[in-house]
């Protein structure tokens, strides 16, 4: 009988073979003969040329133009990420002078890359040849889930750049002067598919630094390039954006001469209103800004012909000639909202504005706030409230219902104002039938603060897909409510200050699809929600 040779395998042997190998060992296997290598193309273009992520550097961009013009690798690359490393001016001392040298080497051919604007040719070069994009994306970090090498997903070339010069590169996106480089990374992405005619169905723009939070300056789009960049966004189907409505430009000039605090959002607004083929929408907002969200999803919840302030006042005509009119995506099928601190009719509206067509709805680390800022009376169920309101939607046939780690702002007679987590009961010890529960926020029972035990057994999100019956789900999730109630425990003086910002590194929003869960757990502690509801 004749030895059993590498090339009388079957191609699913080799390829599980293949899966459990290093980068480099894989490369070398694929070069051993030509029938391995084209057992394993199918797999290897799969892994390595479906969805990549570079950064802004020619010898990164450059290498994404060769892929776009290589006749197999062109086809099969869909999903195009830009990393947001960038070289720093004073990377930090070293003992190898040369690895330094290289470093400022890097340095200098970055500026002159991005002053002379050869990054937005080369990723215009690229979009023309791609002809299967369908997303685009930022990222300031590099992702988990990648099994092979036991490490995330890079920017390509950023572990040369690490080799070569013992540094790590820079993801706060910051210039030599202290001023956020981060704006021109969507502008550049946008006008570079604009130059090459390329429409992807999707753009997303994920992060988890807080530098990367203000959104504002880099969503406007003047009228000079309009004709350029339009036809982007109106064939765009998904954004994904996270945004610091704080932060957006003239929130504190002429708005608030009109009316305070209208203006928040300001370029996000007029962004949105671009987008008429929309049909997934998601959103992460910045925590602890109640104030700023409700005056965001006021206007988002109203009707294009309906013309009031987002305190419900009419407008005077020097506010209407600045503030974008309400705007309406008809399409609008799935609407993830995720890190924010809302009111609970505010979040309702905006829901029934879109009911004759959302099909999913996902709701992560939002906060429901009390009513006009009532922070008194006998402990209140918000999340019961906006479970029974969205049963209240007529037409509201939701088939996906996501809410996880979700809490709720209370102010309990002998402590200060308390963020309270809430949790839902498992199914399995849950009656057969769900009585009341909609319509009865007297339970006593349900205001009692759970034992340990209790709450270890509580799950911080529930997920509902396929769903034939809302009114049935809605129940479901009114019944399992579990608020950890905080014990009593004397007050603690509640600290005012409307214009703080929580100084955070790592953001609690939703994440993209690869497996990345390892969002940050809130602490359960006392925060500053007087300011927010003050404001």
């Amino acid at each position: 009988m004749a030895p059993s040779t590498l090339t009388s395998l079957p191609m699913e042997l080799i390829c599980m073979v293949a899966s459990h190998l290093s980068t480099s060992e894989y490369g070398s296997l694929r070069l051993t003969c030509k029938h391995v290598e084209s057992q394993l193309f199918a797999d290897f273009t799969k892994e390595f040329f479906t969805k990549r992520q570079f950064m802004l550097t020619h010898f990164s961009l450059k290498t994404l133009v060769d892929i776009s013009k290589h006749p197999t690798f062109k086809k099969r690359l869909t999903h195009v990420i830009l990393g947001m490393e960038l070289f720093a001016a004073q990377p930090g001392d070293s003992t190898q002078r040369e690895k330094l040298d290289r470093y400022r080497d890097g340095y200098n051919d970055q500026v002159f890359l991005l002053n002379t604007g050869m990054d937005r040719e080369l990723l215009t070069e690229a979009f023309k040849n791609l002809e299967n994009l369908q997303a685009v994306g930022l990222r300031d970090y590099s992702a988990a889930g990648r099994k092979r090498d036991g490490t995330g997903w890079h920017s390509y070339g950023l572990t040369t750049i690490r080799t070569e010069t013992g540094f790590y590169l820079d993801t706060r996106c910051r210039t030599d002067n202290g001023a956020s480089f981060y704006p021109r990374y969507l502008q550049i992405l946008l006008y570079a598919l604009g130059k090459a005619n390329s429409s992807p169905r999707a753009i997303e723009a994920i992060f988890r630094t807080v530098h990367s939070y203000n959104m504002g300056p880099d969503l406007h789009i003047p009228d000079f390039v309009e004709p350029i960049i339009q036809p982007v966004l109106q064939q765009l189907q998904s954004l994904d954006l996270k945004v610091n409505l704080r932060e957006d430009v003239g929130q504190n000039t002429y708005h608030q001469t009109y009316q305070p605090h209208a203006c928040y959002g300001l370029n996000l607004r007029k962004f949105l209103g671009r987008l008429s083929n929309l049909t997934h929408l998601r959103l992460n907002f910045r925590p602890y800004q109640a104030a700023e969200t409700d005056s965001f999803l006021q206007w988002f919840s109203r009707m294009p012909d309906q013309n009031t302030t987002d305190t419900g006042a009419a407008t005077t005509t020097a506010t209407v000639s600045y503030l974008p009119p309400p705007i309406l995506l008809p399409h609008l099928r799935k609407l993830d909202l995720g890190s924010l601190d809302v009111e609970w009719h505010a979040l309702c509206a905006v829901v029934e504005k879109y009911a004759s067509s959302l099909e999913g709805l996902s709701l992560w680390r939002v906060q429901l706030v009390p009513l006009g800022g009532n922070l008194t009376g006998p402990r209140p169920m918000h999340w019961r409230f906006f479970f029974w309101s969205l049963a209240q939607i007529p037409r509201l046939q939701l088939k996906e219902l996501m809410v996880g780690m979700v809490k709720q702002c209370v102010a309990e007679p002998n402590r200060s104002l308390a963020s309270i987590h809430v949790g839902f009961k498992p199914p399995a010890l849950q009656p057969t039938d769900y009585p009341n529960s909609m319509r009865n926020d007297d339970d006593d029972n349900d205001k009692e603060v759970p034992t340990e035990e209790e709450w270890s057994k509580c799950d911080p999100r529930v997920e509902y897909k396929n769903i034939n019956s809302l009114q049935g789900v809605l129940e479901e999730l009114a019944s399992r409510l579990v608020v950890n109630w905080p014990k009593e425990r004397p007050s603690v003086p509640i600290h005012v200050d409307s214009n703080s910002d929580e100084d955070e590194d790592e953001d609690g929003s939703q994440d993209d699809e690869e497996g990345d869960e390892d969002f940050d757990v809130d602490e359960d502690s006392e925060i500053d929600v007087a300011a927010m509801l003050m404001v």
